[in-house]
């Protein structure tokens, strides 16, 4: 009758083990689901930081082509304002030698 009982207990016990062992599978095929999902978040936020990166680049880029744009502009106006003080010197020096 021991040994019935012992059976017994050992088949109750297995049977745990065996819930746990359901349990414990259940968990990890969860959690190899939620890892898959993350790789795949991971995937699209590094595509998007790299889309970022390469916006920033040619960005930077045309804000060196305006930069560069800008000063030839300004030193093309500085030349206009240089030609426009000579001429306007030359105008006086008119005036004056005409009233003489």
């Amino acid at each position: 009758m021991n040994k019935k009982y012992e059976i017994k207990v050992l088949r109750v016990k297995l049977n745990k083990e065996q819930e746990k062992v359901k349990h414990l599978s259940e968990k990890l095929l969860a959690l190899e689901k939620h890892k898959d999902q993350i790789d795949t978040n991971n995937n699209i936020l590094n595509r998007s930081n790299m889309l970022l990166i390469e916006k920033m680049t040619k960005m930077d880029e045309h804000l060196d082509k305006v930069v560069r744009y800008a000063r030839i502009v300004r030193a093309k106006a500085q030349k206009v304002g240089e030609d426009i003080l000579r001429y306007q010197k030359n105008l006086a020096e008119i005036d004056f030698s005409g009233k003489i």
